[in-house]
């Protein structure tokens, strides 16, 4: 009688260990899950997480795996962005914020409230990617992996030099440009012109400066040189030759030394020793393709975000002929920058940049921290 007990026992516990197996065999359907879902999610097994783009595993360093904190699963932000079709992906250290820009929109991710810095890598939490980004987000519990859906768009196309164009969430204005940038915001299109006279698309079609080959590049680095050497000051270090490099930014009146131009600049230099001043460019980005005829001066946009570190005053801080009050602090904006030239029959290689009040920044910026 006990063996027959016995057997009976080992035959029920093997039944259950049978049945049991089964159900860890059941297949499992991935399921969208909201937001706030995903910041509850416990993982069994938090190392071994696989974040997925449309089926396709992210490769991570070991630096870069994703890992839980407080309930959610941080992913490093640059891979997943940029495998969603991100561009200019960047981390402003003394704002410990990273920025990068996605279908039209530039976003921006404070360590502090969004994100984090975690061997010397950037991570976000997967709620950044559903709520701010609207992209689908499923967990695929049976192998622990992240699986983000990135839309579905048509075949990519290109500029003539390699750059891809967007079709989707476009400016209000793109009817005034050739064709809608992936790695340009949809603000830097939208900011309003006060005196349009031709439009970006109108001068690609039509303006001979602007056909010719390498112009468009040429004057984006002289915006570019202009700017940097505006928005980098410190009252302590003064380049000896800093007025005579500003000064061959400009359109001037006089090639010698004795220009209005020149003499307005060295006037600026002690200005800045006397208040000592410091400012520091965090970043500078010039957009060739943004470019439009207004008020009969070629002009061409940029975005910029500095910081004004120190200044015993409030005037004339950034080397302009507009007194605009500005404190210390971080500022951001477009900026347009007027070009042109006194060259009868030029090609457009000689643009410079025009007067400063035509060039003034401080009245283009915002102040944000």
């Amino acid at each position: 009688m006990k063996k027959l007990v016995s057997k009976l026992a080992i035959l029920t516990i093997m039944t259950a260990l049978l049945l049991n197996t089964n159900i860890y065999a059941t297949e499992v359907t991935p399921t969208a899950i909201s937001a706030s879902e995903i910041t509850e999610v416990k993982f069994a097994s938090p190392d071994n997480v696989t974040v997925a783009v449309n089926g396709q595993a992210l490769s991570f360093d070991e630096v870069e795996k994703p890992y839980l904190k407080n309930g959610s699963t941080m992913i490093p932000l640059r891979k997943t962005v940029e495998a969603l079709g991100a561009y200019k992906v960047n981390w402003y250290a003394d704002l410990k914020t990273a920025s990068f820009i996605y279908n039209g929109n530039r976003y921006e991710v404070p360590a502090k409230k969004e994100a984090e810095v975690k061997n010397g890598k950037t991570f976000i939490p997967i709620r950044f990617i559903t709520e701010k980004m609207g992209v689908k987000v499923t967990w695929q519990q049976e192998n622990y992996t992240v699986a983000i859906e990135k839309p579905h768009e048509a075949e990519i196309q290109y500029t003539k030099d390699g750059r891809p164009i967007r079709t989707t969430n476009l400016p209000k204005n793109a009817k005034d440009f050739p064709f809608i940038l992936k790695d340009v915001e949809n603000a830097m299109y939208e900011k309003t012109n006060i005196h349009l006279n031709r439009t970006a698309k109108e001068l690609y079609e039509t303006d001979v400066w602007v056909k010719q080959q390498g112009n468009l590049d040429l004057w984006a680095k002289k915006a570019n040189d202009n700017l940097n050497l505006r928005l980098n000051i410190d009252y302590n270090n003064m380049p000896t030759d800093f007025a005579k490099k500003l000064k061959e930014t400009y359109l001037d009146d006089r090639a010698d030394d004795n220009s209005v131009v020149y003499a307005a600049i060295k006037d600026y230099v002690n200005w800045v020793k006397k208040n000592k001043i410091r400012i520091k460019a965090i970043e500078i980005r010039t957009e060739p393709t943004i470019v439009f005829d207004d008020f009969g001066m070629m002009c061409m946009r940029s975005f910029v975000k500095f910081q004004i570190i120190s200044s015993d005053t409030d005037k004339n801080i950034l080397c302009s002929e507009k007194n605009i009050s500005l404190k210390n602090g971080y500022y951001e904006g477009y900026v347009d920058n007027y070009l042109v030239t006194n060259v009868m029959g030029s090609n457009g290689s000689e643009l410079l940049l025009s007067k400063m009040n035509y060039n003034d920044i401080s009245n283009q910026v915002k102040f944000i921290k």
